[in-house]
């Protein structure tokens, strides 16, 4: 899609909380509310938004990110997009990305301990042991969100959203998981079609989502960017430090911040430290992000490999089987 600048600016907005209604998304984009619900409609029907999700907080339930950089041995393009679909469909998987490199997929994993995630996977290959071949297995401490500041221009903002790190474990009713496991699947799910499915009235429905929000369980609400449907160009950053003090992270954390084009970081356990994941509108945006990086934090930088991000097949933040 060819998206002029107001188009931009709506898609922002969009992407900042795509649980606001139309009416809202349309002022801050400055057109009508038919307008608006017509380029959001025409952006999710050429596959520009893939997906609009909430942000949760795993944390809160006790649980453990690992993302697995797998290796595929690529027998065929119909062999490897099945590999894609099973992954996807896995209760224990909460996100499947494809990448170039060395490693051809991203698949994270949501577990309650490092025990049980070691379980799932070695089961996993043990039931494909002719594609998943050689991996490398990153423990997420922290992960902090930003908006996409180079839709509209911006330079800097203050603005992060925070998952992880050491969070006070929280039981859920059965109304309140049934409601975030709704949200899950749909971050525009109407709040009717939630209490009709949840068996309570729109009014408990809207509580339910408030209290969720007040929990720090629902940390917000953003969508999945298609790359092939658009100029869009999305990268990450694998960092491994040296010697890093508390102010150094502190400024590297500032840094990405600021960054008109660095969408998210994630603080990381294993063969790297941190991961930095970039989206501009060109090659030449992207490489200069990683120049900047380098440049900057040179003297803590041990190691680093960057790659591009081809493509989403799935992203959430709590396992199917969480909800079962």
């Amino acid at each position: 899609m060819n998206l002029k600048k107001r188009d931009k600016r709506l898609l922002y907005e969009f992407c900042r909380n795509s649980r606001r209604p139309y009416t809202v998304l349309a002022r801050k984009a400055r057109m009508s509310q038919q307008l608006a619900a017509y380029k959001i409609r025409a952006m999710r029907e050429s596959g520009l938004i893939a997906l609009s999700y909430p942000l949760i907080d795993y944390s809160r339930f006790g649980l453990l990110k690992f993302s697995v950089h797998f290796r595929v041995n690529y027998r065929s393009e119909q062999a490897f997009r099945d590999l894609v679909a099973r992954l996807s469909k896995h209760e224990d998987v909460v996100g499947v990305d494809e990448r170039d490199g060395k490693y051809d997929l991203i698949v994270s994993f949501a577990a309650r301990n490092p025990s049980a995630f070691n379980k799932t996977l070695r089961h996993l290959i043990e039931k494909n042991p002719d594609q998943l071949k050689e991996h490398m297995i990153l423990t997420s401490v922290v992960s902090h969100y930003f908006p996409r500041k180079y839709l509209v221009g911006l330079e800097s903002s203050t603005r992060d959203t925070v998952i992880g790190g050491d969070r006070e474990v929280l039981v859920l009713s059965d109304v309140d998981k049934k409601v975030l496991e709704l949200l899950q699947g749909n971050a525009r799910a109407r709040t009717v079609d939630i209490a009709s499915k949840t068996g309570i009235n729109p009014r408990t429905a809207v509580s339910a989502i408030k209290r969720l929000q007040k929990l720090g369980i629902l940390r917000g609400f953003s969508a999945i960017l298609d790359p092939r449907e658009s100029d869009l160009i999305q990268g990450m950053m694998l960092l491994r430090y040296q010697n890093l003090s508390l102010e150094q992270e502190d400024e590297l954390r500032n840094f990405c911040i600021t960054s008109r084009h660095v969408t998210e970081m994630h603080k990381l356990f294993g063969n790297y430290d941190v991961a930095i994941v970039i989206e501009a509108e060109n090659a030449r945006q992207l490489r200069s992000v990683y120049i900047q990086t380098r440049e900057r934090f040179e003297n803590i930088i041990n190691d680093s490999d960057s790659f591009r991000l081809f493509r989403t097949h799935r992203l959430s933040f709590l396992p199917k089987s969480f909800f079962a």
